[in-house]
């Protein structure tokens, strides 16, 4: 399990009463087990209830810190990252909750009557904490199964679309196949959301068996010929060269791990791949 995809009891049914939207509500892993989540607002998945924060809720912090080593609000819920029993470096989705009632108090602030909002951790298929009944996705936590603490993840970006770039780059392949391979971005420890369709940021290295081999990289279900969408050549005969490059990763159709292919020019290229990123798109849907 390299992506935990909550399958809830309460409705996920998304809503296209009105446009779903996210500003705001950047990521940034700050320690061990803590990040941060800068003020936001959202379109809840299944309604048309913004959520926001700051809220009404007068005092409370600029940022909300979130503890992956806590459960509750503004941590995970509904289990700890050691109930889930980890056996891989794993994806969790981040959630921004909201109480529309206004019934519960935000957690950052108990004190200060006003509407609830906290952000969770999904550590189970329900994870919206007692009193909250609003959510919308915000983000991932990248967890290492073995500490049960965050791996660095540095995210950018605004609106429905944000890039990650790992703080330390994964390498999938290394291989000298000739014909088009297909390549898993996300089984295993290896760091790339499985379940949809989207774009990764690839370092792509060839050491070529001769001037002019090259690596050629395309999305999982597409089937090039000779030449794939993106080629990357050496100049120098056993000498890599090396590029970052953009492609898209297509789900495939029994487990939805993202993947790609890859194939050199000549079986005596070898060709690497390496996996510094990806975008996510915080569309309308559950993850």
């Amino acid at each position: 399990m390299a992506t935990f995809i909550p399958a809830p009891a309460f409705s996920a049914i998304p809503s296209y009463e009105s446009s779903p939207f996210v500003s705001g509500f950047e990521l940034a892993v700050t320690g061990n087990t803590t990040l941060t989540v800068q003020p936001g607002m959202c379109r809840a998945l299944t309604s048309s209830q913004v959520i926001a924060y700051p809220s009404f809720s007068a005092s409370v912090p600029g940022v909300v810190t979130v503890d992956v080593s806590t459960v509750g609000p503004n941590g995970c819920y509904p289990l700890s990252l050691a109930q889930m029993g980890l056996g891989l470096f794993t994806q969790l989705p981040v959630y921004a909750c909201f109480d529309s009632a206004g019934t519960t108090r935000n957690p950052a602030n108990p004190a200060v009557s006003g509407p609830g909002f906290c952000i969770v951790v999904a550590t189970g298929n329900n994870f919206l904490p007692a009193g909250y009944d609003a959510f919308r996705r915000i983000g991932w936590a990248y967890i290492n199964d073995d500490t049960l603490h965050l791996i660095p993840m540095i995210q950018s970006g605004h609106g429905d679309l944000r890039t990650y770039i790992l703080q330390d780059g994964v390498q999938v392949v290394s291989g000298s196949a000739t014909a088009q391979t297909t390549v898993d971005l996300s089984s295993g420890d290896l760091p790339v959301p499985a379940g949809s369709v989207r774009k990764v940021l690839l370092d792509a290295n060839i050491s070529p068996n001769a001037a002019g081999g090259w690596i050629s990289v395309e999305p999982g279900n597409a089937t090039a010929g000779s030449v794939a969408p993106a080629q990357i050549f050496g100049s120098v005969a056993s000498q890599p060269n090396s590029s970052m490059i953009e492609m898209i990763a297509t789900p495939n159709a029994s487990t939805g791990d993202a993947e790609v292919k890859y194939f050199v020019d000549n079986a005596g290229s070898v060709g690497v791949l390496t996996v510094i990123g990806f975008e996510d798109s915080l569309g309308n849907t559950l993850v």
